[in-house]
């Protein structure tokens, strides 16, 4: 996400694509017990679980950073990162319970298990998120550094 925001939405989409092979192959190379149902079924919806969430991160930190960044910058960073993480967890486990219920399996016990997920792990995981990313863009952006691109 701070990478959305320093250097514009065509380059956070290069770092979501690389996060999602890297998520791609650890699905292959060890699947955890929740995605390796999921992969015996179908291996594209693994890599729709993969990909999609990763790849949406930057449009949706960029579209809201865009649409907030003219009241307070502390604000609109905050509440893009946040955005930004929360799209991925819900789409991440969102996606993982369709497909559940696409192949027949046991989805009423999952929801118990991705509720967890999201209140034990995606909150604190969005609220660090928001916490670290906030200080590392606005010192980058007040300095005098240039990636030697023109943000979007």
């Amino acid at each position: 996400i701070a990478g959305t925001l320093l250097l514009g939405v065509r380059s956070g989409l290069i770092l979501g694509f690389s996060f999602g092979a890297v998520s791609f192959y650890t699905a292959l190379r060890a699947p955890s017990p929740l995605v390796a149902p999921i992969l015996l079924a179908n291996v594209l919806y693994v890599a729709i679980m993969c990909f999609l969430p990763r790849l949406l991160i930057p449009i949706v930190a960029h579209v809201l950073h865009n649409r907030l960044k003219a009241g307070s910058q502390k604000r609109a960073i905050t509440l893009s990162v946040l955005a930004g993480s929360f799209t991925n967890t819900f789409l991440y486990l969102g996606f993982m319970l369709l497909f559940y219920v696409l192949i027949g399996l046991d989805h009423a016990a999952l929801l118990v298990t991705l509720g967890s997920i999201v209140l034990f792990a995606g909150v604190p995981e969005a609220l660090v998120a928001a916490l670290v990313t906030l200080p590392i863009v606005l010192a980058v952006s007040k300095s005098s550094f240039s990636f030697g691109a023109k943000r979007e």
